[in-house]
C-alpha cells in the first residue's frame, strides 16, 4: 500500500465511520471526509495568517494540501 497524502492523513483524522476520536478504518476516503479536512486546513491557514501578519509558508502549505489528492 502506498504512503497515503497528507490530504488523505488529515480526512482520515476527522472521519467520524468508526466513532471519533481515532483513525479511521474504512477502505476508501469518503468526499465529506476530504471536504471537512480541507475546511480545517483552511481555518488554520487564515489563523496562521492573523498571527503572522498575512504572510505564512506554512499556511500556504495548508491551503495546497486539500487540493491534491
Amino acid at each position: 500500500m502506498a504512503k497515503p497524502s497528507y490530504s488523505d492523513r488529515l480526512a482520515l483524522a476527522v472521519c467520524r465511520a468508526n466513532g471519533y476520536p481515532g483513525p479511521c478504518h474504512v477502505s476508501e476516503i469518503c468526499d465529506t471526509c476530504r471536504r471537512s479536512a480541507a475546511a480545517v486546513a483552511a481555518e488554520l491557514a487564515t489563523i496562521l495568517r492573523e498571527r503572522h501578519g498575512g504572510s505564512s509558508q506554512v499556511a500556504d502549505w495548508l491551503d495546497g494540501v486539500g487540493s491534491n489528492g
